[in-house]
């Protein structure tokens, strides 16, 4: 041990490549909202953040090529299969939760504006009762 590591009475721990790769995997899957954040305790999907996540873990798989054990390969493979499937799923899914949000926007706008015209058509009517009162007298004589 090192002086600092005992002042602090902390043994250092040695960092596996797999460590760093579940580290990754974590980051992502907080990302797509599958666990909770640990400062607020919601799940909150941040997608560009998860793609970054899975850049940084392809991009470490390519550079390692050929230097990892049969584990490390499968773990890499099985994670970055994982969360592709899952961020694809999470982006349609904010499409259509877009979509949704857009088609009730314009659901709202032409109920609004159905409002007015239904609201005017009465007036309207009016209108055009009086005018046709106006012509009856005129008939007449």
């Amino acid at each position: 041990m090192s002086s600092g590591d005992q002042e602090t009475g902390q043994e250092k721990t040695e960092v596996s490549f797999s460590d760093f790769a579940f580290l990754q995997y974590q980051q992502a899957k907080l990302s797509l909202g599958e666990i909770p954040n640990p400062a607020t305790g919601k799940y909150e999907v941040i997608l560009p953040l998860a793609q970054y996540s899975i850049e940084v873990l392809t991009m470490l798989k390519e550079k390692t090529k050929g230097n990892l054990t049969s584990d490390e390969e499968r773990l890499v493979e099985n994670v970055l299969h994982e969360l592709r499937m899952t961020y694809v799923d999470k982006m349609r899914s904010e499409e259509e939760k877009a979509k949704a949000d857009e088609e009730e926007k314009e659901t709202e706008k032409t109920e609004t504006g159905n409002e007015s015209a239904e609201g005017e058509e009465p007036a309207e009517a009016e209108e055009k009762k009086g005018e046709a009162e106006n012509q009856k007298p005129d008939a007449e004589e």
